[in-house]
């Protein structure tokens, strides 16, 4: 795509890297080296792992 489009963000190089987990796991953790190490073309989403509540009847 050549022309500017007002809902684009980023640029053809940006990466997309979901992290998913439990509460406390490490995922900030992760993402934090990853922007240290791959630079600030990064789009970075946690998503925390939601389990069901435990049932015992």
């Amino acid at each position: 795509m050549t022309r500017s489009d007002p809902q684009r963000v980023g640029t053809e190089d940006t990466r997309l890297i979901v992290l998913r987990g439990s509460g406390a796991s490490g995922k900030s953790s992760v993402a934090s080296g990853l922007r240290e190490q791959l630079g600030r073309n990064l789009v970075i989403v946690c998503l925390p792992v939601v389990r069901p509540a435990f049932d015992p009847s």
